[in-house]
Formats: structure tokens, C-alpha cells, sequence
């Protein structure tokens, strides 16, 4: 009996050693958490603003805003329902479509890429993860001459 209680204890102490790291004057804190592709699975509710050049004219820069639904699929693709206004343009066509691709870092940072306009170039963001899963922070990074920011949440918490 007493080697059983013995390895039950060994295991149960291997066990929080590997969720847990002690810091200097033994505080004890939870490993941080690790994310992938599958963090990010099923509908995600967006909204964004920014600034553009604007689609009639180039030359001109317009504040543009939107929501979408963004449906990641766990392994590194998603669809986008989009519906998108601007200052100049005006109402955008309703439910644009879209696909892309994402990847996500370990820290819960990552990257997401789509061709949301035909024959434009196409868009990069960065994003974080916060809230295990629940919610992202994303900034457009190229092409340079677009400007936005937005917050990204679950739909449906689990």
C-alpha cells in the first residue's frame, strides 16, 4: 500500500511540475499558454476602421469601417462574410465573400492573409490571441497604403 500512496504522490508531483514554474522567493505560477491553428476554430464576429485609398479614386484617401463573420476552420484557413463602408465609396456591395489563411505562434501571436478585393494586392495582418482563445487583436500591416485595426470575438463562447 505504501508503495502505491508513494507512486501516486510521484505522479501527482510530476504532474504540477509540468503546469507549473516557481518563480524567484517560490511563487508558484501556471506555464503560460500555448496556442496553435486549432485555438481559433468557428465563427468569430469583427469589427474594423481604418483608412484607404479610396476604390473610385486612388489618389484619394477615405476612413472606411466594417463587420464581418470570420469562420476559422482549426487548420489554418477561414471565410469571411464582409459588409464594408467608406466615406467617399459609401455602402459597399452587402456579404462579401471571402477565403484566406492564417497561422498562429506558440505566444499566440500570428498572421492571417486574404485576397479580399479582386486584382488588389493582397492583405496581411498581425493579430493576438487573448482570452484563450475568445477574442483577437489585429492590425493590417500590408500593403502599406491600408490602414486598420480592429477586435475580433468568438461568436459563441465555450
Amino acid at each position: 500500500m505504501r508503495n502505491v500512496t508513494l507512486g501516486a504522490f510521484a505522479v501527482l508531483s510530476i504532474g504540477l511540475a509540468a503546469t507549473t514554474a516557481t518563480r524567484a522567493g517560490g511563487q508558484v505560477m501556471p506555464l503560460p499558454h500555448r496556442c496553435s491553428l486549432s485555438t481559433l476554430h468557428g465563427p468569430y464576429g469583427m469589427q474594423w476602421v481604418g483608412t484607404r485609398p479610396a476604390p473610385s479614386n486612388p489618389a484619394q484617401i477615405e476612413t472606411f469601417t466594417g463587420v464581418a463573420i470570420r469562420t476559422f476552420d482549426g487548420a489554418g484557413t477561414f471565410t469571411q462574410v464582409s459588409n464594408v463602408k467608406g466615406v467617399i465609396s459609401g455602402l459597399e456591395p452587402q456579404n462579401i465573400e471571402s477565403v484566406g489563411t492564417y497561422d498562429v505562434n506558440g505566444d499566440c501571436s500570428g498572421t492571417a492573409t486574404s485576397q479580399f478585393v479582386p486584382g488588389a494586392p493582397p492583405v496581411t495582418a498581425r493579430f493576438v490571441i487573448v482570452d484563450d482563445g475568445a477574442e483577437l487583436l489585429q492590425s493590417v500591416m500590408t500593403p502599406a497604403s491600408i490602414f486598420n485595426a480592429g477586435v475580433i470575438k468568438k461568436v459563441h463562447k465555450k
